[in-house]
């Protein structure tokens, strides 16, 4: 985990790799992905995927560093960003030794994704904003639904 400040607040991004191929999942890139990029050369990995959890400015403000030289696909939203588009809203997912699948969770954003992944120790859900430490999280897109009706 990669906790970054953005303003007044902080933000996390995550990576998780195959220890044999040392191929590396990136989630979301935080205000700044320096530390990110310290660890992958550290560790010698290849980010071959980086998964967006939504497209607010404090997950994604470092994507092109984090994109800058490397073959990676991009995930984001509902959509998938590469050469090819496929509907991404749930999807199962495969890579290397990590199983698992995105959800679409629009309560924060529209394009919202909660990634589950199996396959390591202990299961790990990257929300994004949708659940906070000790709170509900930021429910923005349904908060705005609700009180409309």
């Amino acid at each position: 985990m990669f906790n970054t400040p953005f303003h007044d607040m902080r933000v996390n991004a995550f990576l998780m790799w195959d220890p044999k191929s040392r191929k590396a999942i990136a989630f979301d890139t935080g205000a700044d992905c320096r530390s990110m990029l310290d660890r992958v050369a550290k560790e010698k990995l290849a980010v071959k995927l980086i998964l967006l959890t939504h497209a607010h400015t404090d997950h994604i403000a470092d994507l092109a560093r984090l994109k800058r030289n490397r073959r990676a696909c991009l995930y984001f939203g509902a959509r998938v960003h590469s050469r090819r588009r496929n509907d991404f809203r749930r999807s199962r997912i495969q890579c290397w030794q990590f199983e698992g699948e995105s959800i679409a969770n629009l309560g924060h954003s529209r394009g919202g994704m909660t990634f589950f992944v199996t396959g390591l120790a202990r299961p790990v859900a990257i929300v994004g904003d949708s659940i906070f430490a000790g709170s509900m999280g930021g429910g923005n897109v349904s908060y705005k639904r609700r009180a409309a009706k």
